[in-house]
């Protein structure tokens, strides 16, 4: 009899013990998100699906371009693997080189950007007096994101706005009021 209880409790012990199992990481990269869940389904992997900063242009072209752990890697199926799916595109970025710097703020409120806008101060390009009529002119000269390229809400868009001032010298000061030359 006291040999029947110990093989009982030893039997107890190894089942309450149980490990995760060893699971190995499939490939995801290129595949849809239901290609992708059936696959790591089908492992029995735990698993959750993000959105990346990537844009494409066609609902159709949304497919995984990133995944942890990386193909091959063995891990245990207690671990929550995650991959990476594009946003769609809400439109294209155009050219804002030469637009106005609030032109670019209007573009990322619309498509729900972040980013930011470096401001350039140039010094003025002459020596300003009491006369000249000063006008400033801001405009974009630089922008991260390619003309053309999808945008979404998960970009994030940085450009370079350049302020001059510019210095009209067609008026001089005549002792008491400017006249024109």
């Amino acid at each position: 009899m006291k040999k029947l209880s110990t093989v009982v409790l030893i039997f107890v012990a190894a089942v309450g013990q149980a490990s995760a199992a060893e699971v190995v990481m499939p490939n995801l990269i290129g595949k849809t998100r239901t290609q992708a869940e059936a696959l790591l389904n089908t492992a029995g992997i735990k698993f959750e699906a993000l959105r990346g900063q990537r844009c494409v242009a066609a609902a159709d072209d949304i497919r995984v371009f990133g995944q942890k752990p990386d193909p091959g890697t063995k891990f245990s199926n207690d671990f929550v693997a995650t991959f990476l799916l594009p946003a769609a595109a809400t439109g294209n970025m155009p050219e804002l080189v030469g637009l106005s710097c609030a032109a670019v703020e209007a573009f990322r409120e619309e498509h729900g950007m972040g980013g930011n806008t470096f401001q350039i101060n140039l010094p003025p390009d002459k020596v300003i007096s009491r006369c000249n009529r000063v006008t400033t002119s801001s405009s974009i000269t630089e922008q991260s994101i390619e003309v053309g390229a999808p945008v979404c809400d998960r970009l994030s868009l940085f450009a370079t706005c350049t302020h001059r001032t510019l210095v009209d010298k067609t008026w001089i000061w005549n002792g008491s009021s400017c006249i024109g030359l």
